[in-house]
């Protein structure tokens, strides 16, 4: 797939973004969610991805289900989060919980912030699509009548 064209000042910015690294955290992501290295190292960089299309967006986007937990755990360390917010995007990147984990005041779905990553980012890891149903818009542990029929909320979607 193609990646969506990004100013130079933007891939120099995300470059330096994923060069990021929090050995803690990664070690955190691997006790807490019971992931090897790789993965909680791929967690971490999917996380980093997410910050960064949500500043690039300027508007609030959902995070897929996975990557939300990494986001969870690296705001834990408020400290090393505050810093790297300031330091890359100018901004504390607030984190707000909505009452359906699939959609956001500003009406965006997670399918959506799937869709531009996958334009920015080209290929993305299972990080992002993991618990995400076929539409793109519940995930199970956050489906709610509202958002789904029966049988979208398959774990195994």
């Amino acid at each position: 797939m193609t990646k969506t064209a990004i100013a130079v000042s933007q891939l120099t910015l995300l470059e330096q973004v994923l060069a990021y690294e929090h050995p803690s955290l990664v070690q955190r992501l691997q006790k807490k969610l019971s992931l090897s290295q790789p993965e909680a190292v791929q967690l971490f960089e999917d996380t980093k991805r997410f910050l960064f299309l949500y500043d690039s967006t300027k508007e609030p986007l959902p995070p897929p289900t996975v990557v939300d937990k990494g986001w969870h755990n690296f705001i834990l360390y408020t400290k090393e989060y505050s810093e790297f917010c300031q330091k890359f995007f100018g901004r504390f990147i607030h984190h707000c919980p909505n009452d359906s984990l699939a959609k956001n005041s500003s009406g965006h779905t997670v399918r959506q912030t799937i869709d531009r990553a996958r334009a920015i980012f080209g290929n993305l890891s299972s990080n992002w699509t993991r618990g995400v149903n076929k539409n793109g818009d519940c995930t199970p542990v956050g489906c709610q009548p509202k958002d789904c029929v029966p049988g979208d909320c398959d774990a195994n979607d």
